[in-house]
This record gives structure tokens, C-alpha cells and sequence, in this order.
């Protein structure tokens, strides 16, 4: 059987490149699991966009995501969720096992908006047959090189999740800063950061003057309660505001 598609209008949400490209420095949840109340608390904490994932394990929060199969319940009502919230919706399609086309159309007639994927997993035909916009993560051993060809090769953001797992939940420094900045300018493309370090709401000043476009809230940051999402997610919506 194959599956089957239900077209939402995605012009009636917020897009997260309309908002990247109007310079609004969105906020963009990384959600710990795909639950509904996860969402609406993120939605509650004032998210511009929502992340959910597939086939991984995610390391920040612990959480084994399954395949598109299983998580398809889930998405859908997210999907609606979001939908009436006019928030935009994202997807990290796998590492391992990568989400196939078929299953990313389905996505995409749901509301989806873009895809985020490391480089080294992203399939090179999803940069050519494109059902949702592509936002590549480039890892900590990347090359400054490899930001400058991302426009070349079709890519539509980069998500910055350069900070070694061994460094996860320290401080953010004038160091990543610097780091942040190189791939700005390298790329000239819109730059997400995701908080693997423990950014902080005052630390948002400094990572908009480094060139950053976007912060991406997740785990390390947020937890992973309702009440510590929406908490976290409220007090760098004041200070984005601000």
C-alpha cells in the first residue's frame, strides 16, 4: 500500500525561511520526544518552528525515535497542532536509516516545511528532487570549505552542530562565537545553532552579532517537561522580543 496524502496549505502557517529571510531571528524547538503535549508546550512557550525527529537516537535527551511508520500517529496530530497555531514544522529524517522520498511527501502534504539532516546522511537526490526545504548540519570536524559550497550544492540553511559531545552543556564563549561567524560568512547562508552548549537568553545579543540567523532550543537547554519546555522557551522569546 502506499501512503497516503493529505494536503494542508502550508501558506496558511508561518515559514521558517519567510521568517529567516525577514531577519526576525526565529526560535526553533527541538522537540525531546513526538508528544503532543511537548508541542503545546513549546507552541505555549512562544516557538516560532518545531523540530520532531525519525529513525535515530537522539543523544541530548536519551530518546530512541522510530521510523516513519511508527511515529506517523504522532506527526499528524502535531501536524495539526501546529497548523493551528501557525507554527512551521521540521523534521531530522535519520541517520542510519534515512526517511525515504515517498515518506517525506507524505511529510510535506502534512505541513512539514523543511528537513535538517547531517551531510554525511543526507541522500545527494534530496538536494535535486526536493519535497521539503534543506537545512544541512555540518559536525564538528567539518571544513570551512565545505560552508562555502553549500549554496553550490543546493542547500537552503546551515544548522551549526559543530560543539564536541564532550564539551555538551558548557558555556557558550567568544570562541564559539568565532566559530559561529566563519561559517556565516563563509556560507552566506542563514546559520542555526542548536544549544549544545548551554545558551542562556542573555547570550542572544551576541550570537545575532556573530551572524547567527536562528537559535534551535533543545534538550540541553529546555529539559524534557512540558513545564521546563515551555519555561525555557518563554524566557528566550521575552529576551528575542527584548
Amino acid at each position: 500500500m502506499g501512503i497516503g496524502l493529505t494536503c494542508y496549505s502550508v501558506s496558511a502557517m508561518k515559514t521558517l525561511f519567510a521568517l529567516l529571510q525577514e531577519e526576525l531571528f526565529p526560535l526553533i524547538a527541538s522537540l525531546p520526544r513526538n508528544e503532543v503535549e511537548l508541542v503545546r508546550a513549546a507552541i505555549d512557550g512562544g516557538a516560532d518552528a518545531l523540530k520532531v525527529h525519525l529513525n535515530c537516537e537522539h543523544r541530548a535527551s536519551g530518546t530512541r525515535f522510530g521510523a516513519f511508520a511508527e511515529e506517523r500517529e504522532s506527526l499528524e496530530a502535531i501536524a495539526g497542532l501546529a497548523r493551528e497555531a501557525g507554527c512551521a514544522l521540521g523534521v531530522m529524517p535519520g541517520s542510519d536509516t534515512f526517511a525515504s522520498l515517498q515518506e517525506l511527501q507524505a511529510l510535506a502534504g502534512m505541513g512539514f516545511e523543511f528537513l535538517d539532516s547531517y551531510a554525511g546522511d543526507l541522500p545527494a537526490s534530496l538536494l535535486t528532487v526536493r519535497p521539503l526545504r534543506t537545512m544541512v548540519a555540518l559536525p564538528p570536524d567539518h571544513d570551512v570549505m565545505e560552508a562555502r559550497a553549500l549554496r553550490r550544492i543546493g542547500a537552503d540553511a546551515l544548522e551549526a552542530s559543530i560543539v564536541p559531545p564532550d564539551q555538551y552543556g558548557q558555556d557558550l564563549t567568544a570562541g564559539d562565537l568565532l566559530k559561529y561567524a566563519a561559517l556565516a560568512g563563509a556560507s552566506r547562508l542563514p546559520v542555526i545553532v542548536p544549544t549544545q552548549k548551554k545558551v542562556q537568553p542573555e547570550d542572544l545579543p551576541a550570537l545575532r552579532a556573530s551572524g547567527v540567523s536562528s537559535l534551535m532550543v533543545g534538550a540541553i537547554v529546555t529539559g524534557t517537561t512540558a513545564e521546563s519546555i515551555s519555561e525555557s522557551l518563554s524566557r528566550f522569546r521575552s529576551a528575542r522580543d527584548q
